[in-house]
């Protein structure tokens, strides 16, 4: 399992592996966020992330797979799924922060739970490829701040912005496999689960279509 990552020790692998990092570490910002407005643009940052980290794969690799896959993600998940999330709070005023269940600790402890799952996945992927140990604990530690945002929120756009994020980690780990039609199969999945809940959301608890469509 060679992954999509370029060989070990060539620039084209520390790109693609400190633009998988940005997405890491904006992800566990996430933890310590709690205005729905930080965490959405800390999301379609995230987005970006990922985007440029398939682009420079698309470079590295010369496969144009790889570009469709990384304007899929700019345009849906860095551009539209953020502001269909700022537009959902603006019907949804009920819903507009994002308390968090335990404050400071709560975030602590994600922060804690993805130091140690990142050690595990390198413990346990002795096997592989170096790069793409490192890709698959960098998907983890994406996976679980997204997951345990859903856990430890109260309120349900703030548990949606964390339900995108753990999709991400999920996306980087199969980035990490090199697959393309995988990964595009994957974002579209994605977007549609996410419009559903996003529509569901605001027809179901909001009581109206969002923006006044009728």
């Amino acid at each position: 399992m060679s992954g999509a990552y370029p060989p070990l020790g060539v620039p084209a692998h520390d790109v693609a592996q400190l633009l998988a990092g940005a997405v890491m570490v904006l992800s566990v910002f996430l933890l310590f966020q709690t205005r729905i407005a930080a965490m959405i643009r800390n999301l379609s940052w995230q987005a970006a992330g990922l985007a440029g980290a398939v682009f420079w794969l698309a470079w590295a690799r010369g496969e144009r797979e790889f570009v469709v896959i990384g304007l899929v993600v700019l345009a849906a998940k860095a551009w539209g799924l953020p502001m269909l999330l700022r537009r959902l709070v603006g019907v949804w005023p009920d819903d507009g922060d994002g308390e968090t269940i335990g404050g400071i600790a709560t975030a602590m402890t994600g922060g804690g739970l993805v130091v140690l799952a990142a050690l595990v996945v390198l413990a346990a992927t002795g096997g592989m490829a170096w790069g793409v140990r490192e890709a698959l604990a960098i998907a983890l530690s994406v996976l679980l701040p997204g997951l345990w945002t859903m856990l430890a929120r109260r309120r349900t756009l703030s548990r949606l912005v964390g339900f995108v994020c753990a999709q991400n980690g999920c996306f980087l780990a199969v980035l990490a496999a090199g697959d393309a039609s995988a990964m595009l199969g994957l974002a579209l999945v994605e977007l549609g689960v996410v419009a559903g809940a996003l529509l569901g959301v605001a027809v179901f608890v909001a009581g109206r279509v969002p923006w006044g469509w009728r």
